[in-house]
């Protein structure tokens, strides 16, 4: 192992931008959650600690300093820092200066993109627009990975469901800030995990009243309506 990790640490990923809080680490599994909220399983190699320049850069000083001089009639060190500057040197310190009075500056970059594409960027979760049935006019949530995700290579199963169920939660929570009344979730029916997860997830949800089987009709046993709590 080239880092010794815990859960709580910060790490940035080395195979893409961004990084994450460990929240588990399992023999040579970590779990990462990103800055997206998003639950990933990586490897070590995965994975590098968050540079803090104020413990991990050396310090470096002139041979001046190395091997001071002695003053002429008296026995002190030299220090090039203890001579007198101007009012500009002394507020802020040269992001060159690598010595005990001054640290490098970071230039902090936003992160641009997740661990996980989507089919637009435009179209994150957290800004898309809200997809509405055009008989009812309910808000539907769609599930289906391939509405998700352009790329699904990595995902296991369960990492698979950890982002649906993400996504869900989010939108949940935009819809009910939306005042939205009513809602309809697609999960499909498959071997029926997504659905008894969404129902297990909606039980738990304090903006969520009432949830039943969506219309018959329109999506068979593949959909749950929910009737989110009035503010």
């Amino acid at each position: 192992m080239l880092f010794d990790f815990k859960p709580g640490d910060r790490v940035n990923f080395t195979n893409d931008l961004g990084g994450g809080v460990i929240f588990k680490i399992d023999g040579e599994t970590i779990v990462v959650e990103d800055d997206n909220g998003i639950v990933l399983h990586l490897t070590w190699k995965d994975v590098v600690p968050v540079f803090k320049p104020e413990k991990d850069l050396p310090v470096y000083r002139t041979e001046a300093d190395k091997n001071p001089k002695p003053s002429a009639g008296k026995n002190k060190i030299h220090n090039p820092f203890a001579e007198k500057k101007t009012a500009e040197e002394n507020i802020t310190p040269k992001p060159t200066d690598f010595n005990w009075e001054a640290k490098p500056t970071i230039k902090k970059v936003k992160d641009k993109s997740a661990a996980i594409e989507y089919k637009d960027p435009s179209t994150a979760p957290d800004v898309q627009a809200v997809q509405t049935d055009d008989e009812t006019g309910l808000p539907e949530i769609d599930l289906h990975l391939h509405e998700l995700l352009e790329n699904e290579s990595g995902m296991d199963d369960y990492d698979k469901l950890q982002y649906q169920l993400n996504y869900l939660r989010k939108e949940l929570r935009r819809l009910h800030q939306m005042h939205t009344r009513e809602a309809v979730i697609i999960h499909g029916v498959g071997k029926g995990r997504l659905r008894d997860e969404v129902r297990a997830l909606l039980a738990e949800q304090p903006s969520i009243t009432d949830f039943f089987d969506g219309s018959f009709k329109k999506y068979g046993a593949g959909a749950t309506q929910v009737v989110f709590r009035g503010k």
